[in-house]
């Protein structure tokens, strides 16, 4: 947790400049003076900057507890435990996700999911609706008290959600 605030973030949100990019999930384009979110990731042998609309990055985010204890947080680097639960993001596609853990989802994407749900509108999509009865994976998580952990973490609590 303590090299989480060291560690720069694999995405940042962003105001399109221009409208030449697409949205890797929806596969849309992103108008000039959107949010975006722009995700690093490494592709072709080396990182690239993929776009996501703001909507479609969190409409994309899924929530499981992990099978394993292989993997590391994209953020801090922490290890992940078996059957601890962590939160994915796409990245170069909206079925391609790196995952975090809740201490990094918590700082990294309660900001973003708070951001969009006081939108209306973000490039083109509806983003008044509860995000949170829609996250995919909840519905898997093994109890009440770990589906409240997530949704604490991401901040849906406070945004209206579930």
């Amino acid at each position: 947790a303590g090299a989480a605030a060291a560690a720069p973030p694999p995405f940042a949100v962003e105001t399109a400049l221009s409208s030449r990019a697409n949205c890797r999930s929806c596969d849309r384009p992103i108008s000039k003076g959107t949010r975006k979110v722009s995700v690093r990731a490494w592709a072709r042998g080396g990182v690239i900057s993929a776009s996501h609309h703001a909507a479609c990055f969190v409409e994309g985010l899924r929530a499981e507890e992990c099978t394993s204890n292989r993997g590391k947080c994209k953020h801090c680097g922490d290890r992940f435990t078996k059957g601890l639960p962590r939160v994915g993001y796409g990245t170069t596609s909206g079925e391609e996700l790196a995952w975090l853990c809740l201490d990094s989802a918590a700082t990294l994407l309660r900001p973003v999911v708070t951001m969009e749900h006081a939108s209306t509108t973000t490039g083109g999509h509806s983003s008044d609706v509860h995000v949170s009865a829609r996250l995919a994976g909840l519905d898997g998580l093994s109890s009440d008290a770990v589906r409240a952990q997530v949704l604490d973490a991401l901040g849906f609590r406070g945004a209206g959600g579930v």
